[in-house]
């Protein structure tokens, strides 16, 4: 049985108890999504994850999830799944594939890939918010 399948294919098949519930909602809706795989016991993890954290604030149509590998067995399944060696490691999904993966607390490496993962977003955002301000958009009782 599938559980998701829209899941990108892995080496491993994910077990009943899929960890990839976690993030099944966006998966299946097509969203983007940010997985930061990180460590409580790993200082450059929660810099990573704050930055990306504060980086997804008010960006609706981006979920950022983060997954302690060393927390639930569940989380330790989805790392396993993602095959994720190494902490911090920042995984972009895009309608359910990967389409890049950064290992380490490389900063620069992770904002760029942020801001070209977020870049027809902030295009979309911005032009909306052009013709809303202009007020051309929404037409006044009468005209």
């Amino acid at each position: 049985q599938v559980l998701f399948p829209s899941l990108p294919s892995r080496s491993r098949a994910p077990s009943a108890m899929c960890p990839i519930s976690a993030v099944a909602p966006a998966l299946e809706t097509q969203e983007k999504v940010i997985l930061v795989f990180a460590s409580s016991q790993c200082s450059f993890s929660s810099v990573v994850d704050s930055m990306l954290q504060r980086s997804c604030k008010g960006l609706q149509q981006v979920q950022c999830r983060t997954a302690d590998v060393q927390g639930s067995p569940e989380m330790v399944e989805l790392a396993e799944y993602y095959d994720v060696v190494a902490t911090p490691t920042v995984v972009f999904l895009d309608s359910g594939k990967e389409t890049q993966r950064i290992v380490g607390a490389r900063t620069g490496a992770i904002k760029a890939a942020f801001a070209s993962f977020t870049e027809s977003l902030e295009a979309t955002d911005a032009s909306s918010e052009e013709s809303t301000s202009s007020g051309s958009s929404t037409p006044r009782a009468g005209e």
